[in-house]
């Protein structure tokens, strides 16, 4: 169950996705893996020519709490917290 706090959490992550993509050095795809229930979160930068792109981070968290070691609302707040980081980097 995605209870309002999940929900928040993952607006703002969607929101800082599409913020720090819309900039043009990295691009963040944020995207929901209905078929096991989580949240994939992919940056790279984004160069041209593929075989120069970077990868930044890359988390995966299942929503249902059922394989993470910490609760889902800590693990989203983490996500958040490293492209709030990464936005202010790319700011700067």
């Amino acid at each position: 169950m995605i209870t309002p706090t999940t929900q928040q959490k993952l607006a703002l992550i969607h929101y800082l996705a599409v913020t720090i993509s819309q900039r043009g050095r990295y691009f963040v795809d944020a995207h929901y893996a209905g078929h096991v229930n989580s949240l994939c979160v992919y940056v790279t930068t984004t160069e041209r020519d593929a075989s120069q792109r970077q990868r930044v981070f890359e988390r995966e968290i299942y929503l249902d709490g059922l394989c993470e070691t910490r609760p889902v609302e800590t693990g989203l707040a983490l996500i958040a917290e490293e492209l709030q980081t990464l936005a202010r980097e790319d700011a700067a």
